[in-house]
């Protein structure tokens, strides 16, 4: 290649990476990146020449030269159009960073940069591309073609190789390995549902609430929220420390959530002792809830005072009475035995009130159902939405302990790539 230099690029249409373009350098001794204007930092400097490391979302990665990082690299808009753009920090992917671009462009645009990444954009901040920076193609990245200390990834089937925790073939679970700026953080190699564990178990993110468009449903072997239209959001977790549901907690969720009942025009109040009971035709449908920030049991005397016992639903009276109340469907049952201590266990239950052991699952688990607001108001002060991470998060490698700041990476079929 001569000294004459330009940006060469290709789509690769007939790899599993279809549409993505990738680059590497082609060693040069000034860079390929040349940054001005960026504000003084106490934990590092951004301004300095560049070289191209890598790609990541089919753009070129920047780093600046005589040090590890910071990075310069574009993120798509696999998490949203907020999120997509050219980045600067000190990890490829990080939660920590110092300046953002919105601009979809090839390459870190010249200006329109903002530092802090939330604030207004810096007239100051400058990058430029010397016209002397030469790129090839490169289809394989070099982490998958120096895969590391232990044996390289095939497709042998006589060599097939399993994932490092639950032994599943790779190639039936979609191999994934660990990425800190774009080398391996470690040798192994995980099915997809572990790599995802892995990251989920080690990461501690603010949980968010839930929307009354949203479902519940088991993705994979995990309890997941998903959206309107079936897209996985993140994980259902517990409000109190963080932990993913089983999928016998799951099941406990579902089953809850598929006796919620609207009221219907004809049901009948009525009080006992200690509860108020919903009738439906002369017979018991359930138990009265109160809906608001959560939904709770009506009391006899409650009822009373409401003036409701021995009331029935009128077509007048149906809407008032659905937008604060709700029955629960039989009321509260035994559903399900402790596989310890044999004990059973009511709906409401989620340790075994003997042993303290969680709920199993059945063989068969519920479809996914649909929040609504009762819904809502039914998990908002138990259970919360972890968030789907694509970013780069603190984490360590079960097996040989190596850790550092890393997110998932499939690899791709390697007689295509």
């Amino acid at each position: 290649m001569g000294t004459a230099s330009s940006w060469v690029t290709r789509t690769c249409e007939d790899s599993c990476w279809s549409g993505l373009v990738h680059w590497f350098q082609v060693p040069l001794t000034k860079g390929d990146l040349v940054v001005s204007g960026f504000p003084r930092r106490s934990n590092g400097s951004a301004n300095g020449v560049y070289a191209i490391r890598g790609e990541h979302h089919g753009r070129p990665v920047f780093e600046r030269l005589g040090g590890a990082g910071p990075f310069i690299y574009f993120w798509d808009d696999r998490d949203g159009a907020t999120w997509c753009g050219w980045w600067l920090g000190p990890i490829v992917g990080g939660a920590e960073v110092w300046g953002y671009n919105a601009e979809n462009a090839h390459l870190p645009p010249s200006q329109g940069w903002r530092s802090p990444w939330h604030g207004l954009e810096n007239p100051q901040i400058r990058m430029s591309v010397p016209a002397r920076t030469a790129l090839q193609l490169e289809v394989v990245p070099s982490w998958l073609q120096e895969p590391g200390d232990c044996e390289a990834l095939t497709e042998d089937p006589q060599l097939l190789q399993c994932c490092c925790i639950c032994l599943e073939p790779l190639w039936d679970a979609e191999p994934s390995v660990f990425l800190m700026n774009l080398e391996r953080l470690c040798p192994h190699y995980f099915c997809s549902q572990c790599a995802k564990r892995i990251v989920v178990e080690q990461t501690s993110l603010g949980l968010q609430n839930f929307k009354e468009d949203m479902r519940i449903a088991s993705v994979d072997g995990l309890s997941s929220v998903l959206d309107s239209q079936g897209t996985r959001l993140g994980d259902l977790v517990w409000c109190e420390n963080g932990a993913r549901l089983t999928d016998g907690e799951l099941y406990l969720v579902l089953s809850q959530l598929e006796r919620l009942v609207e009221l219907e025009v004809g049901m009948e109040f009525r009080r006992t002792e200690e509860q108020a009971l919903v009738l439906q035709e002369g017979v018991l449908f359930g138990c009265l809830l109160q809906h608001g920030r959560s939904l709770r049991r009506i009391t006899a005397e409650e009822l009373s005072i409401e003036g409701l016992d021995r009331a029935v639903v009128e077509p007048g009276t149906v809407e008032p009475l659905r937008r604060r109340f709700v029955v629960l469907r039989g009321g509260e049952v035994s559903c399900w035995s402790c596989g310890t201590c044999s004990l059973e266990n009511t709906s409401s239950d989620f340790r075994c009130k003997l042993c303290g052991s969680p709920p199993t699952c059945p063989q068969e688990m519920p479809k996914e159902r649909a929040l609504g607001p009762h819904g809502v108001a039914a998990l908002r002060t138990r259970f919360a939405l972890r968030p789907q991470l694509h970013w780069a998060v603190k984490l360590q490698c079960p097996l040989c302990r190596i850790g550092g700041v890393a997110f998932v990476v499939p690899v791709p079929h390697l007689d295509e790539a």
